[in-house]
């Protein structure tokens, strides 16, 4: 795969802007730097959500901004919503869901559920 990927990017910025004349190649240079920023968040963002943990919200929590009750609250998260588990500290899970990230109690979220890949 990476072999792929670095020929395409070889094609792309070195052997075609040979066959084009200065003005063109100037043009083609500019036009295709955001089509290769954006092809490769993308496929940066698939590799990172393989890292990441899910599971399944099994009570209705409240998303706190930090580990604890001291925090603020942000959000909610309903029964059975899937999770991505960012980080762990004491009785408290990290999670992101849907637009929503933050703390919930360890209580609310049980490992598992589909691959980080369908939850992203």
């Amino acid at each position: 795969m990476i072999v792929w990927i670095f020929l395409f990017l070889w094609w792309m910025l070195w052997l075609v802007p040979l066959f084009l004349r200065e003005a063109q190649r100037r043009w083609y240079i500019i036009c295709i730097i955001p089509f290769l920023v954006w092809s490769g968040y993308r496929v940066g963002s698939a590799y990172y959500a393989v890292w990441y943990d899910t599971g399944i919200i099994i009570q209705e929590v409240a998303v706190r901004v930090g580990p604890g009750e001291e925090h603020g609250s942000c959000g909610t998260i309903q029964p059975g919503t899937c999770v991505l588990l960012v980080q762990e500290q004491g009785g408290w899970v990290c999670v992101r869901a849907d637009m929503l990230c933050g703390w919930i109690p360890r209580a609310g979220y049980t490992p598992g559920g589909p691959s980080a890949s369908e939850v992203v």
